[in-house]
């Protein structure tokens, strides 16, 4: 029960993981260029139609530290793949564009599964590569902005998403920078909403963008950070890696 308890938690904190896209603030048009400018650019993004990106996982659950490697591949319109091993063990996390599954064995899920309804709807909203905000009026969302707040020490505008599908996201926007520096949201964990924080640090070039290499999730239940050594922009990647394999 306590390998499943944590297991739940890594795949969940995996299926959050997002890259920073770009965002709104106080005057619509002129911060949106300076943004999209701070991170490479309107046609740099949306030239994106994959990437891929490599580095290690870091874990502290429930009392306990582990590590290990982690791959994440996303795909134009909407898929994308986690991979990582944890104590040995290695998983799957996975969204071919309408349906998410997982191989999970430390929770006893040895072939692949399809996973609940909540995990699929946040899993279709991290699958976007350029993320919600990007032209968010074509994907049916809306925005709010609710002013500036003071993120550890950096002042950054506080805005609010709402996505097509009623789930709300805080994303806080550095004002010098124009970077995404942190998100918060309360999504479903387990059958009860969980408030979990999302930090974007170590913010590099790569392939004519700017992206960060550092991400840490935090919620009551686990604290985990991503370190990415390799980042490709454009790679080919065939869309049956995103397909849930037979049992």
């Amino acid at each position: 029960m306590r390998k499943q308890s944590l297991m739940l938690a890594v795949a969940t904190a995996i299926a959050l993981l997002a890259v920073p896209a770009p965002a709104l603030a106080q005057d619509l048009e002129d911060v949106l260029a300076k943004h999209y400018e701070a991170i490479g650019g309107v046609d740099a993004w949306e030239g994106i139609t994959s990437t891929r990106m490599e580095g290690t996982l870091a874990i502290d659950a429930m009392g306990m530290a582990m590590d290990g490697p982690f791959k994440l591949v996303q795909k134009s319109p909407a898929m994308s793949r986690a991979e990582f091993t944890i104590q040995g063990m290695s998983g799957v996390m996975a969204y071919d564009g309408e349906m998410g599954w997982q191989i999970n064995p430390l929770a006893g899920i040895a072939t692949a599964t399809p996973v609940g309804e909540a995990e699929r709807r946040q899993m279709a909203e991290q699958a976007d590569i350029a993320g919600p905000l990007f032209n968010w009026k074509e994907k049916g969302h809306a925005v709010e902005l609710l002013g500036t707040e003071d993120v550890a020490g950096t002042t950054a505008y506080k805005l609010k998403l709402t996505v097509a599908t009623g789930e709300e996201s805080f994303y806080y926007i550095d004002t010098d920078s124009y970077r995404a520096i942190q998100t918060v949201a309360t999504r479903d964990i387990q059958g009860a909403p969980t408030q979990i924080t999302t930090h974007f640090e170590d913010y590099k070039e790569v392939g004519g963008l700017v992206m960060p290499h550092t991400i840490e999730v935090t919620n009551p239940m686990f604290s985990q950070t991503i370190t990415f050594t390799s980042i490709e922009v454009n790679p080919t990647i065939d869309d049956a890696v995103f397909v849930m394999p037979e049992k």
